[in-house]
């Protein structure tokens, strides 16, 4: 009984120091935390919480001020190393569809685009009514349309019908909307298949968005 104890006890602080090294050399400021991704040799962690930490920072070393300061060179080695890390996530969570669209856009960055592409379509299969996520395919896949397969063309059109239904949704693509035509003509055929109730609510909301953009 006391071998198993101590056995139990060895593991669970084995588990505990993996765990606290994913967090401990994330960084702290968003410069640390892109240098970290930039070097490589990042300590995931085992835990979803560590798995979301490490998703999170590399979104924010691929799209924030911070990261397009930075050389090109070393926007690639993040991109790679996100791509690297995001990709291992997915392997044993497939139904984590943040890991894939972190590996999508990280792909993106370095031109990859069939990979880009891949990742977005398991990302649009995993989660297919999370807003948050769908919010960010959407921009991805409107940026890269030429790129897509008819598979996550129609993905990203559910994606599109999915945001066109609520205030948030047409909030996060009004500015799209509102200054790029062939967009506008995209998601009107979409909504045009909506009952008419929600046709309404869309038109309102496209109007709500679109003044509160006019007034910054």
């Amino acid at each position: 009984m006391l071998i198993v104890t101590l056995a139990l006890a060895t593991s669970g602080a084995a588990v505990a120091f993996v765990e606290a090294k994913a967090y401990l050399s994330a960084g702290i400021l968003p410069k640390e935390r892109f240098d970290a991704l930039a070097a490589g040799g990042i300590d995931v962690g085992l835990s979803t919480a560590s798995h979301t930490l490490i998703l999170n920072n590399c979104y924010e070393a691929l799209t924030s001020v911070t990261a397009r300061l930075q050389p090109a060179a070393r926007r690639s080695a993040v991109a790679a190393n996100c791509l690297l890390v995001a990709d291992g996530i997915s392997a044993g969570e497939p139904a984590n569809a943040f890991a894939w669209y972190v590996a999508a856009l990280a792909a993106a960055h370095n031109d990859d685009l069939p990979t880009m592409t891949e990742r977005l379509r398991m990302s649009q299969i995993s989660g297919p009514s999370e807003q948050w996520i769908v919010e960010l395919r959407v921009n991805l896949a409107e940026d890269h349309l030429a790129a897509l397969t008819p598979e996550v063309m129609a993905g990203n059109d559910r994606d599109l019908t999915l945001l066109a239904q609520s205030q948030r949704g047409v909030a996060s693509i009004a500015q799209r909307y509102v200054r790029q035509a062939d967009f506008r003509e995209r998601i009107t055929a979409l909504v045009e298949r909506l009952p008419a109730e929600q046709q309404q609510s869309f038109l309102y909301n496209v109007r709500l968005a679109a003044d509160q953009l006019s007034r910054g």
